[in-house]
């Protein structure tokens, strides 16, 4: 299936999605726009963001149920980490939903063994 960048939202409907504070729209009070476009973009500062949906999940699952949204309408997502990268790799210029995972960061198990860990931010 084909990921469109034109398409109609129901901002309430995504809003409860995974419930309030978490999702916002580009017109949103919440943030000024330079602080909302901050989140759609790295430090190469080539690319100009162009993006008016940004999500904050705090869980694995909030993160299932975006993608999953996403999915059955035909929504891009762009994830956004640190936003230190100097590639131009996860920049949200067209349209993308941006998906910041900077809510996860609560360490909830670690495998010495395997040396990986599951984490989330309060």
């Amino acid at each position: 299936m084909s990921m469109t960048t034109n398409f109609t939202i129901n901002k309430s409907e995504l809003k409860s999605l995974i419930g309030p504070g978490k999702i916002f729209f580009r017109d949103d009070p919440e943030f000024d726009e330079t602080t909302f476009l901050s989140f759609g973009t790295d430090r190469t500062k080539v690319y100009q963001p162009d993006f008016d949906i940004l999500a904050f999940p705090t869980t694995t699952e909030e993160v299932a149920k975006i993608i999953k949204y996403a999915y059955e309408n035909e929504i891009s997502i762009v994830p956004s980490g640190g936003r230190t990268g100097y590639a131009g790799g996860a920049i949200a210029k067209n349209k993308e939903l941006v998906l910041s995972l900077s809510k996860m960061d609560k360490v909830l198990d670690f495998d010495p063994f395997l040396e990986v860990s599951k984490y989330r931010r309060e």
